[in-house]
């Protein structure tokens, strides 16, 4: 005969519920009990911040913070050890913060004490070819510009970082951050953010700011507006438009710079990385057009296509018409792609009937790419099978050497990772690009492509801002990478 064991744990729970609704004493005890555990993680938590502070970690200590009253449970490890096993008087090197959730881990690590900046403050920028209009504009401010030997673009002096950065919003095509001219240094320093994403299960999706075109925000409020689990800045941009080829849903929105490298995602979460370049245009199966110009109006002769929400009716040209899912229609509205054309390619747009079959053609030097649903054009690569790469892929000697916050898009044994890197603060000095790709080795990536990067760089996790910026505040950004449950 087989017995029958009692599930003894459910009973017990319902006795004890019986005795605390008929024992006013105990429940009272219970209830002081579950006040005290809360008090002491409390005091767990002022200690740990308190700790972090007086050693000069001021950084970890605010992001401790922030992901808390976001109503995650951080793990923090202090010199690769646990927090409590710590003896409290070893010195701190080392803080490195971990959190996850379902598909994607976050660590941000600080390594180093935090420095203080003093003044007096310089703005920094690599637009050299601004060179005359940053000189006419510090002599009307009684300030002087200066040319250095790396390429870059010094302008000041000003008395206070808040005056430099007032300079620097007055002023976005200019690019440029606060630097100080002397630091009081503790020794090396480093602050980076590393988002690890299993694509399997979260989707990724750039987010503009309105419809896109319209304009740049925070990319707080992109991650809020969207519900983004997580959000990373993406590409070069300028003005409200992405520099260099971007691929949203097959629908190409940037003009291509031919040499530049890019990431890839197909729709089932696979990554790609290679050369960016491209050409797109259009066929209705007798002739091919190619596609000029991206979300602006098109040149003498050209043909323009403007993404979905980012045409105007204002927009001039000989001809429009709207395409969806393949099929010219008669209004733009829910169109994939809008086409503008003048001049040649307006003749031949003309030939076209409500109705008619019409084809977007990609042709990609990477052939992967065409089998992806979004293309990000960054540049340079900076590791490829496990090994750092020295291109400049166009950019600039001074963009490439010197020190600077930076945000990378890479592999692992895993899946897709990215990487912030904060720089030109008292917390971080910032990364060369071989710095930047030794350090993404040391974090197992398997390739690496450099992002933009000063101060667009920012990750976004919990509705948190993981790093600091490195204007002191968020740059307004035109679009953000966000992150999505499948």
């Amino acid at each position: 005969m087989t017995g029958y064991k009692w599930p003894l744990r459910p009973l017990f729970i319902t006795f004890l519920a019986l005795m605390v609704l008929t024992s006013p004493a105990l429940a009272e005890d219970l209830a002081s009990d579950a006040a005290h555990q809360v008090q002491g993680q409390e005091a767990s938590s002022g200690v740990l911040e308190e700790r972090l502070k007086s050693a000069g970690f001021g950084a970890a200590m605010r992001l401790v913070a922030s992901l808390r009253g976001a109503g995650a449970d951080p793990q923090v490890t202090l010199n690769g050890q646990a927090e409590a096993n710590l003896p409290q008087g070893e010195a701190i090197s080392r803080v490195e913060v971990l959190d996850r959730m379902e598909g994607m881990s976050l660590k941000v690590v600080q390594v180093g004490r935090q420095t203080t900046a003093r003044g007096p403050f310089f703005l920094q920028s690599d637009r050299s070819d601004l060179f005359a209009t940053m000189a006419l504009w510090a002599m009307g401010q009684g300030k002087a510009a200066t040319a250095l030997p790396d390429g870059s673009v010094q302008v000041g002096p000003f008395e206070t970082s808040e005056e430099a950065l007032r300079a620097s919003e007055e002023n976005p095509d200019w690019n440029a951050s606060c630097v100080a001219s002397q630091e009081e240094s503790g020794g090396p320093k480093l602050y980076y953010a590393v988002l690890r994403v299993d694509t399997s299960k979260v989707q990724v999706d750039p987010v503009f700011a309105g419809s896109y075109g319209m304009g740049r925000a925070p990319m707080s409020f992109l991650s809020q507006m969207s519900k983004a689990v997580a959000m990373v800045n993406g590409g070069y941009y300028y003005s409200a438009y992405p520099i260099g080829t971007m691929v949203h849903r097959g629908i190409p929105l940037g003009r291509p710079i031919m040499g530049r490298s890019a990431v890839g995602i197909t729709q089932d979460g696979s990554v790609f990385f290679g050369d960016g370049s491209a050409s797109f245009g259009i066929s209705n199966g007798e002739w091919t057009l190619p596609i000029g110009d991206f979300n602006v109006p098109p040149k003498n002769g050209n043909l323009s296509i403007f993404y979905g929400g980012a045409y105007r009716p204002g927009n001039q040209a000989l001809i429009s018409l709207s395409v969806k899912d393949g099929i010219v229609q008669d209004a733009p509205q829910g169109a994939d792609f809008t086409l503008l054309a003048n001049g040649r390619a307006a003749e031949a747009l003309g030939s076209l009937n409500i109705g008619d079959t019409l084809q977007l053609v990609r042709r990609f030097a990477f052939p992967a790419f065409e089998g992806c649903r979004l293309v990000i054009q960054g540049g340079p690569m900076i590791v490829e099978n496990r090994r750092y790469v020295n291109r400049s892929e166009g950019l600039s000697r001074s963009i490439r050497e010197r020190r600077h916050p930076r945000t990378l898009v890479g592999i692992d044994e895993q899946g897709l990772v990215f990487l912030v890197i904060d720089g030109r603060n008292g917390h971080s000095s910032g990364v060369t690009l071989e710095e930047a790709a030794n350090l993404a080795l040391e974090e197992g990536l398997v390739a690496a492509l450099n992002l933009d990067g000063g101060g667009s760089s920012q990750m976004i996790w919990r509705g948190v801002t993981v790093n600091v910026p490195s204007d002191g505040k968020e740059r307004p950004l035109p679009y953000g990478i966000g992150l999505f449950p499948r």
